[in-house]
């Protein structure tokens, strides 16, 4: 019997990719995948792997306001693993990898700022495949989550 040796050493990303998107204040989506959420309307591309994969090593949710003092709703964030980047993913082209919890939180340009929310995720992504991210409920106005890749192409 032949014994197939591959990735014997560890493997390194090449090319480190921060990717930022923000997931705009009125937008919403309760769907785990598939159903209507479309994508650029309420998910949102928040990475997208390299020509031979990427590793992905966190996100980050940092609420943002335009005014000083302000209130972040209660939310659950959304992120799905995704084959495509447009339309409306089936639910054989987007699956849902995790539900973050966020609660209200208030934050004043003087006195207090908003503490951001990372999740690890710690995984290799297939070339052409791409990270969705969403919310249950819209921002209060005035407010909206930017939301931070971390990770590297091979």
């Amino acid at each position: 019997m032949a014994i197939t040796t591959l990735n014997t050493a560890p493997i390194f990303t090449g090319v480190p990719e921060i990717n930022l998107v923000q997931i705009p204040q009125a937008s919403t989506n309760v769907h785990s995948s598939g159903g209507t959420a479309q994508i650029g309307t309420n998910i949102y591309v928040a990475f997208t792997s390299g020509a031979n994969g990427s590793y992905v090593q966190k996100m980050r949710f940092q609420y943002t306001s335009t005014t000083n003092t302000v209130s972040a709703a209660l939310t659950v964030f959304k992120v799905y693993f995704s084959t495509v980047n447009t339309g409306i993913p089936s639910i054989t082209q987007a699956s849902l990898i995790a539900d973050i919890q966020s609660p209200a939180q208030t934050i004043s340009a003087v006195t207090t700022s908003a503490y951001p929310i990372e999740v690890p995720l710690n995984f290799a992504m297939p070339a052409n495949t791409y990270l969705l991210v969403g919310q249950t409920a819209a921002a209060t106005a005035n407010g909206a989550w930017n939301v931070t890749t971390f990770g590297g192409d091979y």
